[in-house]
């Protein structure tokens, strides 16, 4: 049975001053939506640098791969893992209002199949002179010296297929306009990197959700939504090299993801990026006078952080009045 609690408990001291607080007039309820000085109203989102500026990055990527063999009637699995450090120093002004930025990095795969069976980790170093534009499109990569391990490893649907998530500077352009909290904008971007999405097309969302001081920098928090249906043309290759001669394939592929990102405001990093994606695999397979399909999965868990960052430079960020959304 229901008993109603008495007022006189309601109204012990805790319960009386929670009444005394309801009953404060409305400016003293305000006082904690002040805007905090730090953050502004409207941001140029842009890569900037100074001249021996250096940023230190790690991340780690999770590919969960699953194949299904429908005429065989047996399903395929890996896990792939990619741990990667970085450090990025900016070199100066390139042509054309472009960034020269120079990168050292060294990168560790590890896949295991359904088993449990890991194959041997492979290890690779490299160092590349990058001419990138301030929407962070990467216009040019120029190797320095020698690339040390495997530059690429390579897959094919017996072995777990990778997805490369980190596209250079990224798979977000920034806007031309100045955005603020709300803004929206849309874009595409073409898949150039050697992995299985290469030649995709993929097309994507990206929301301010606001400025927000994160790791105690000024950022703004974005969100992105991504989308592709299409041929995949990379998986098509891989696939052929291990057919009969004169066999015919075709993969087509339908990607849905989403990436959280808090770019700082001085120089346009990611401090912090989360980046999930699933695609969804069917490949028609004509070998021998037969044909048959295989469907599948894979899903990536990407993760990368800035793990040292110069001092935040104010004198970088433009100044900028609020302005209507960049669409």
């Amino acid at each position: 049975m229901f008993t109603p609690i008495p007022l006189l408990r309601l109204l012990s001291p805790t319960g009386f001053a929670l009444c005394a607080a309801l009953a404060l007039p409305a400016p003293f309820a305000a006082a904690q939506d002040t805007p905090d000085p730090r953050l502004p109203g409207a941001a140029k989102l842009a890569l900037r640098g100074k001249a021996g500026d250096t940023v230190k990055m790690e991340g780690k990527r999770k590919v969960d791969t699953r194949i299904h063999f429908e005429a065989l009637q047996v399903e395929f699995s890996a896990e792939s893992t990619v741990k990667d450090n970085s450090t990025y120093e900016y070199r100066g002004p390139g042509p054309n209002g472009t960034l020269q930025i120079e990168a050292h990095g060294t990168t560790r795969v590890t896949v295991t199949n359904a088993v449990g069976q890991s194959a041997k980790p492979i290890t690779s170093s490299r160092s590349i002179l990058c001419t990138v534009r301030s929407n962070l499109e990467m216009v040019k990569a120029t190797p320095l010296g020698t690339t040390r391990g495997s530059k690429q490893v390579g897959h094919t649907l017996a072995t777990a297929p990778t997805v490369v998530v980190s596209q250079s500077f990224g798979l977000v352009r920034f806007p031309d306009k100045p955005v603020k909290a709300g803004d929206t904008w849309s874009g595409t971007v073409t898949i150039t990197e050697a992995d299985d999405l290469r030649g995709a097309t993929l097309h994507y969302t990206a929301t301010v959700v606001g400025f927000e001081m994160y790791q105690s920098f000024p950022c703004a928090h974005v969100e992105v939504n991504f989308n592709y249906h299409g041929p995949l043309p990379a998986i098509e290759a891989q696939s052929r090299k291990t057919l009969p001669k004169g066999s015919k394939v075709s993969c087509t592929g339908d990607l849905t993801g989403s990436e959280t990102a808090y770019y700082v405001l001085d120089r346009g990093w990611p401090l912090n990026d989360q980046t999930k994606l699933t695609v969804a695999l069917n490949l028609v397979v004509t070998a021998n006078d037969k044909q048959f399909e295989v469907g599948g999965t894979i899903d990536v868990d990407d993760h990368s952080a800035v793990t040292g960052y110069p001092p935040y430079a104010p004198a970088l960020v433009p100044a900028v009045a609020s302005s209507p959304s960049p669409n």
